[in-house]
């Protein structure tokens, strides 16, 4: 029963994580273009400028996107158990996080979403570990599916902001 509990609790904490950045960060990446201009290299603030320039709307877009995947795939974990793929996608969302933190570190300045990614990463972790526990899974074929899952993960991220930037206006 716990581990139908942490499937379904893991999209309600994305979404605390993802409600902070929809509601700071287009206006934060503004308010600090050049200060991370300064920090970065010009190539990679192009890029960010490219993916932070669309609306509010987008992106919020992108994020109800992920959510319905995420809810999917909880749906189908629970019903088909797939715990050590859905323990993976719990991971992939820490890495997510910790380069949140990284960020922060690197131009020396709260970036919105870092404290909710550290937060509800610490809850996710705890829920992985014990789906891992009541499901018997093995450590290692986990850690052998994360990479192909943040590749899957990235690749949504990219698609979801395409497809937001084509459709909200």
């Amino acid at each position: 029963m716990t581990t139908i509990m942490w499937v379904f609790l893991f999209p309600s904490l994305f979404m605390i994580h993802d409600f902070e950045e929809i509601i700071y960060g287009h206006s934060w990446f503004n308010k600090n273009k050049e200060i991370i201009g300064a920090k970065v290299p010009e190539k990679l603030m192009s890029r960010l400028e490219d993916s932070l320039g669309g609306s509010v709307s987008q992106f919020a877009f992108a994020v109800l996107e992920e959510f319905i995947i995420l809810v999917s795939l909880a749906v189908l974990t629970s019903i088909y158990q797939w715990y050590s793929f859905y323990v993976c996608l719990m991971f992939g969302y820490c890495v997510h996080a910790v380069m949140h933190l990284f960020q922060s570190i690197y131009i020396r300045k709260y970036i919105p979403a870092t404290g909710t990614a550290i937060v509800t990463s610490i809850f996710i972790i705890y829920g992985a570990i014990i789906i891992v526990r009541e499901q018997n899974l093995q450590w290692g074929f986990i850690l052998m599916e994360l990479p192909l899952m943040m590749f899957a993960i990235f690749l949504n991220m990219v698609f979801a902001h395409w497809i937001s930037k084509r459709l909200v206006k």
